[in-house]
């Protein structure tokens, strides 16, 4: 069946626009439909539970300093850098009956925003609303939280505290508005650029990605009640978490609404509307800004997500078709869930080529290609398949070890070393018997040598360079799962 996928890229705000939604003028009868179509007793959905897991490809420490994003470094403080802003925004319903999230995009703060707001140029605005209990929550927080942040009386000076204000305000709105469902909530995630300093705001677990040198750095936090943080927020103030839903009903520790849980206004709740920041300064490695609901983020990681949308401005530096391929990737993952996605360059050109040192080319694999191997692992996993199952986590714990960019590996591994507790003799992965190894060593006649003979299980001595053994793994992962 042919799913239709809404995109929209945003070059300049029109001034004279009735809203700041940069997907209004393709969407907006969709969205009108779906509004009137969803009843306000529907239920909250189910928001995902489980995130893939972050992968890192790797890059020289000399080339990027994974720790050193929020600091401002001297060479930082006298660039002349400014960024110029492009975004693309793509949503989906995907597999949903309705569609519940809304985005902002604005790349002209100034042309939206006309005196006497005064601020920093070049300006913008971008954030993803993740609905659900219906839409309301979402399209209200849409129409009106960069109003709210404007019109803070700390702002622009006192930008942290005018963002977390106006998630305050709107979230008392939505308790005081009579013709919007109070059981509707919604996650926020928002992004304030002034100048070179950019503000991400995150109530929920829509996530914010920067594009760093073809790095991943995740620049807000998912909230679920699991998370050890703020599983100790909701015990002391009195919630419970029930399979991993706040009070049993919410998969999210924070959000905008739901009133139906929070009670009344003034009084402690677990459910928090407060967003919690992070701020940076911009310079010439940060490249773009991926902004995604939680339907994008429960099949692909940050680093897939990253690596995807760099190779796609490399060939036609569109924004645009960027957030388009992200959703699509996500529907051919099968994303249970509504799919929106922001991206956002900083630079009108498209992202130059990195050279990896020879040396370290040789010692790592792609996050993209570690991607793909972890979800041909997982489906096999899904499809409970006993002695593959086994194989899986081996093959993982090996491909995490090899990827890692922090070890330092030698030119040659033993298989007794990664598997230090595990029998070689009666390892799943030598159990698919000689024909898997004759088959390889046909296809790959130069890869093991005079080390392995093509029928017995190998010697617990066998010796294989990391190269050799990812090409035999990437084999039994197509031979056998």
């Amino acid at each position: 069946m042919m799913m239709e996928i809404t995109t929209t890229t945003t070059h300049e705000e029109d001034p004279n626009a009735n809203n700041a939604n940069g997907g209004d003028s393709l969407e907006t009868s969709n969205h009108s439909s779906q509004i009137n179509n969803s009843s306000s007793g529907k239920p909250p959905r189910n928001l995902s539970l489980m995130r893939h897991c972050t992968s890192s490809a790797f890059l020289p420490d000399s080339e990027y300093d994974v720790a050193s994003f929020g600091f401002k470094s001297p060479s930082e403080e006298k660039s002349k850098f400014l960024p110029i802003f492009r975004s693309g925004s793509c949503s989906e319903k995907g597999p949903k009956q309705y569609m519940e999230d809304e985005y902002i995009c604005v790349d002209n703060l100034s042309q939206h925003l006309p005196p006497p707001h005064s601020f920093p140029s070049p300006a913008a605005f971008y954030g993803v609303f993740d609905g659900h209990g219906g839409i309301d929550a979402a399209s209200f927080t849409r129409k009106n939280i960069l109003n709210f942040i404007a019109e803070d009386s700390q702002f622009p000076n006192g930008l942290k505290k005018s963002v977390k204000n106006a998630f305050v305000k709107v979230d008392h709105a939505l308790a005081d508005s009579s013709s919007l469902d109070t059981s509707s909530g919604t996650t926020a995630l928002t992004a304030l650029i002034l100048g070179r300093t950019m503000l991400i705001a995150n109530a929920g677990d829509c996530r914010a990605v920067l594009g760093k040198r073809g790095r991943a750095i995740e620049l807000s936090k998912d909230h679920k009640p699991n998370r050890t943080s703020e599983r100790l927020r909701i015990e002391k103030l009195g919630g419970i978490i029930y399979d991993g839903y706040l009070n049993g009903q919410l998969s999210v520790a924070r959000a905008l609404g739901d009133w139906h849980i929070k009670g009344s206004k003034g009084s402690l709740c677990p459910l928090s509307s407060e967003p919690e920041l992070e701020e940076l300064l911009l310079s010439e490695e940060d490249e773009y800004l991926i902004m995604g609901c939680d339907g994008l983020w429960d099949v692909m990681s940050s680093q897939c997500a990253v690596t995807m949308v760099r190779k796609e401005l490399m060939q036609h530096n569109d924004p645009e078709k960027c957030s388009r391929a992200l959703v699509k990737e996500a529907l051919q993952r099968n994303s249970c869930d509504n799919l929106t996605v922001v991206v956002v360059c900083f630079c009108p050109d498209p992202p130059p080529k990195i050279e990896i040192p020879r040396s370290h080319r040789r010692r790592s694999i792609s996050a993209e290609g570690l991607d793909l191997l972890k979800g041909c692992l997982n489906n096999s996993i899904r499809a409970n398949k006993s002695q593959e199952e086994t194989l899986c986590c081996l093959l993982i714990y090996m491909l995490e070890v090899l990827t890692s960019h922090n070890a330092s590996l030698p030119s040659k591994i033993s298989l007794l070393k990664i598997l230090p507790d595990i029998s070689l003799g009666s390892c799943p992965i030598f159990k698919l018997g000689p024909v898997l190894f004759s088959k390889f060593q046909c296809e790959e006649s130069t890869m093991f040598g005079k080390q392995m003979n093509a029928t017995p299980s190998p010697s617990p001595t066998l010796i294989l360079t990391s190269t050799q053994l990812l090409k035999f793994l990437t084999f039994a992962l197509q031979n056998n799962l």
